[in-house]
């Protein structure tokens, strides 16, 4: 079972392809089986989407070996996954933080815990174009990275670290996932 919010409960969500987060929206979220929310448009899977930042306000990108077929070949900025019955707290922010640190202990080698757990969103993305997006709606949190290591997908994942990269270069590049484009929109200068 994953986490989804219903599509008429959400709609000023969706008014634009990127909405600044305005804090919980308040909308009654349900718990569905996966494999009906990927084909079902009434329902939209919530997806925690962290783009981790570095001290010149740079993503972090990587291209995908594996895991999703709709995806496979395409660069990311995002790291995220489903929310999982597991990751259930109190409130929509605390699971999908809940669900936010899961997801970047499964796909790195090291991540920034006490960060992740405490970041604030910074916008919802969607796009209805792909078979993907109709059924997804993303919640950017930006996670400042001040380890010295690089980030570095755990081996499995079919990930390729690509390493921090301008953002201007994923908003103009064909080779980003929709998602990514969109997030690298919505990223605020937060260095420290």
């Amino acid at each position: 079972m994953i986490l989804v919010l219903s599509r008429s409960a959400c709609a000023a969500l969706l008014t634009a392809q990127v909405v600044p987060w305005a804090g919980d929206p308040c909308i009654e979220s349900h718990w569905l089986v996966r494999a009906q929310a990927e084909t079902d448009p009434v329902w939209l899977q919530i997806i925690p989407y962290a783009v981790l930042i570095d001290l010149n306000d740079r993503p972090w990108a990587y291209r995908r070996t594996g895991g999703d077929a709709r995806l496979r070949e395409r660069r990311s900025i995002g790291v995220g996954g489903h929310i999982e019955e597991c990751d259930r707290r109190k409130g929509l922010l605390a699971t999908v933080r809940a669900a936010l640190v899961r997801e970047l202990e499964e796909e790195l080698l090291w991540y920034p815990p006490h960060t992740a757990a405490t970041a604030q969103p910074v916008a919802w993305i969607n796009e209805q174009d792909s078979a993907v997006g109709r059924v997804h709606l993303g919640l950017v949190i930006a996670i400042p990275w001040g380890r010295p290591e690089l980030p570095q997908p755990r081996p499995g994942e079919g990930l390729e670290a690509l390493g921090f990269v301008e953002p201007s270069a994923v908003r103009e590049s064909a080779g980003y996932e929709r998602w990514s484009v969109l997030a690298a929109q919505s990223l605020p200068v937060i260095s420290p």
